[in-house]
């Protein structure tokens, strides 16, 4: 498997990032509960796990499936179960859109302290 496969804790990250900022703020992780996405940790384990091997919907070996069982930029990697094409990030897509996450964090961080700073300024005024 192409590394890193550590979105699960990223997010995570980013999440007690988010909430450090602001404790009263309601922060969630969304996790998409119908496709098994083998970056997240917990989820990769299952898929591995042969134990729930039936859980996962399996290629027929017959080519008969509307995406591929390899990816188009590996033909070495390739999975038994059914996925869709979306799984299949390059490291440089997978960074792009990391940074830009990172970004958005940022901005709304400074978004965040810009009104607490105007709030006390207009409280300092009134006062």
């Amino acid at each position: 498997m192409q590394q890193p496969m550590d979105c699960e804790e990223r997010l995570l990250n980013q999440a007690r990032m988010t909430k450090s900022m602001n404790n009263e703020t309601n922060v969630f992780v969304y996790r998409n509960l119908v496709k098994a996405l083998p970056w997240f940790s917990t989820v990769r384990e299952k898929i591995l796990d042969p134990a729930y091997a039936g859980w996962f919907i399996r290629f027929s070996g017959k080519d008969d499936y509307h995406v591929p069982e390899c990816a188009a930029e590996n033909k070495s990697k390739c999975s038994m179960f059914y996925h869709g094409t979306d799984t299949h990030f390059t490291q440089q897509q997978r960074q792009q859109q990391q940074h830009h996450q990172q970004q958005q964090i940022q901005i709304k961080s400074r978004r965040l302290l810009y009104r607490h700073l105007l709030t006390l300024v207009q409280t300092v005024s009134v006062l």
